[in-house]
């Protein structure tokens, strides 16, 4: 029996030993996803600035939740995931579950403090004041978001509705923002519409 398994896979390791020389012929040709993208000028596509990773007070971060949120906004961010270990993310505006392992955020004197309903608003629309002055446009909430890698075990109950609920949500989210970008007509002409995937 082992001889028989030990001539098999001779044959197989020799068989493949032969099939390289027909790959090695094959033309090969790496072709850019961004060849058709207009990157300046007229009709060039605007870029977005976002984060998909981000961590308060909620979990193991040092900042305040309402504190990094307005943070990111005062830096031009068009979207933002609060993305804490094993807590699913809510509207800014909503307290998060907190879980008992992260209670000693409380002790060491940190808050865990969520947007007003009208901070949620101003910071959605645009019209939350960075310096004074209203920013203009708004950031997206990108709720759903959970890192999950285990420090927790609670998160594993809600972690296959989260992670769909997540993309479908991102996917939402950059939707309206090229909405909010493209609005016009003169505008929609050089918007990337059909990059972002149809949820559902």
């Amino acid at each position: 029996m082992k001889k028989t398994l030990c001539i098999l896979l001779c044959a197989v390791l020799l068989c493949g030993c032969a099939a390289i020389p027909a790959f090695a012929s094959a033309d090969y040709r790496i072709v850019s996803p961004y060849a058709d993208v207009v990157w300046d000028g007229d009709g060039a596509w605007g870029a977005y600035k976002g984060n998909l990773h981000t961590h308060s007070t909620v979990s193991d971060g040092e900042a305040d939740m309402r504190d990094m949120i307005l943070d990111h906004y005062a830096q031009g961010f068009d979207f933002l995931a609060m993305t804490e270990h094993g807590v699913t993310g809510k509207a800014w505006n909503e307290r998060p579950t907190h879980l008992p392992l992260y209670l000693y955020q409380y002790l060491i004197g940190r808050r865990m403090t969520p947007l007003t309903d009208e901070e949620f608003k101003d910071v959605t629309s645009g019209t939350y004041p960075v310096d004074g002055v209203p920013r203009g446009k708004g950031m997206t909430c990108v709720t759903g978001g959970n890192e999950l890698n285990a420090l927790t075990l609670s998160k594993c109950m809600s972690t296959a509705c989260s992670c769909r609920r997540a993309s479908a949500t991102i996917i939402s989210a950059l939707r309206m923002t090229m909405r909010a970008r493209c609005g016009s007509p003169t505008k929609r002409a050089a918007c990337p519409s059909s990059t972002i995937p149809a949820t559902g």
